[in-house]
């Protein structure tokens, strides 16, 4: 079953690319059956015949995993689309992030990025709605991020600017998606350091229940973000904090994976 064609490209032989949802009947519930969705880009050739697709399975049971926006490369590299992603540790927990794909002409899988903005960990919810391509090859996104139970519903608007690759963070493209063969701990990049008013970390794999924690010289927490996934990247406020120098900590179940000295000057 496919959602509905939020993003549509047509090429000049007339064929289409369609960015949407995909979504597969789960029965191995024997009490009942539900569907699952995934991010979904496939292609039509000009006689409107299947030529390729791309999926992303998630064990997240969710309505809401979709596809918003498509654009073309301008360079012909390929497709970019935007929209949000159900992705939890278990198929009942988990948040939604904002996510930006790109595939091959061919539909085969360049880059996968996803995004979070930490303003609640009852029900955060991250959406992509709209892409367009830069001078210089990258992208501006536009979405929201909201806390669905939070008691005063807070709600942001939301304006990324990405590079080529599809990273806030520079280099975020060079970190290895599998990391567990290594006996180094998994990356942990922070941007810009020093920071003002945000601060922008991504993170390697490593395993789940995962936190941000920031700590001042004195080793006194002064804030702490959820941070359940790895291979993603975190937008973090610093509005709040004094100027001076900081250790970031990511902690996993409890167990401290990697640490960073952090500079806060604001401007």
């Amino acid at each position: 079953m496919l959602g509905k064609a939020k993003g549509l490209y047509q090429e000049h032989d007339g064929s289409i690319v369609v960015a949407t949802s995909k979504g597969w009947e789960d029965s191995t519930n024997p009490h009942y059956h539900a569907l699952r969705w995934h991010n979904y880009i496939f292609k039509l050739d000009a006689d409107r015949q299947f030529d390729w697709g791309w999926e992303l399975y998630s064990p997240f049971f969710t309505t809401q995993t979709d596809f918003n926006k498509l654009i073309a490369c301008t360079d012909g590299s390929g497709y970019v689309a935007v929209g949000l992603s159900g992705i939890g540790t278990t198929p009942t927990n988990g948040i939604y992030w904002g996510r930006v794909s790109k595939v091959s002409p061919q539909g085969d899988s360049i880059w996968d990025r996803h995004y979070a903005f930490p303003i609640g960990t009852d029900f955060p919810f991250h959406e992509l709605y709209d892409i367009k391509e830069t001078p210089d090859g990258g992208f501006i996104l536009c979405g929201e991020s909201f806390d669905f139970y939070a008691d005063s519903f807070p709600q942001q608007g939301w304006l990324l600017k990405l590079d080529a690759q599809g990273c806030l963070v520079p280099g975020c493209g060079l970190v290895p998606v599998e990391e567990a063969a290594s006996q180094e701990p998994p990356a942990m990049l922070l941007y810009p350091n020093p920071a003002s008013d945000w601060l922008s970390v991504h993170l390697g794999e490593a395993g789940a229940e995962g936190q941000l924690r920031i700590v001042d010289m004195q080793g006194r927490l002064v804030l702490n973000f959820e941070a359940p996934l790895g291979n993603t990247t975190y937008v973090l406020p610093l509005t709040g904090l004094p100027p001076g120098i900081y250790t970031l900590q990511w902690l996993s179940a409890g167990r401290l994976v990697r640490a960073e000295q952090l500079v806060v000057a604001h401007k």
